[in-house]
């Protein structure tokens, strides 16, 4: 996230500091509601890449105390007591609720980038 961040802070043009500082802003008046706004605006999109890529290659819902939707279903498999025992099926329901949360996120991600879009279009 800091890459993020940094990649944001030097993604806005000198000139909006050099403005900040005409207008004799402080350096926490000009970081604070000058430059860190259009950080948020430039970096949003990477912010929520960053938070897709997460819940999609670590096991994010074990660490808000849920079981890992992967490993319960290999553990269902293997069990003897299971009723169906169809590997498939269960690969599938995984892969499907996968989806579905990570293309919710795609498109939550959609829906804020366009709220933050104020580029000037004729």
């Amino acid at each position: 996230m800091a890459e993020v961040f940094r990649g944001g802070f030097q993604a806005i043009p000198q000139g909006q500091y050099e403005a900040a500082d005409s207008l004799g802003l402080s350096y926490w008046q000009k970081t604070l509601l000058i430059i860190f706004p259009q950080v948020i605006k430039v970096s949003m999109p990477n912010i929520l890449a960053t938070f897709i890529m997460l819940f999609k290659n670590t096991t994010f819902l074990l660490i808000i105390g849920i079981f890992e939707l992967l490993s319960t279903t290999q553990t269902a498999l293997t069990n003897s007591n299971w009723l169906g025992g169809h590997a498939p099926e269960g690969y599938i329901f995984v892969a499907v609720v996968f989806w579905v949360c990570c293309f919710g996120m795609s498109m939550i991600s959609a829906n804020i980038e366009k709220k933050l879009d104020t580029s000037h279009r004729n």
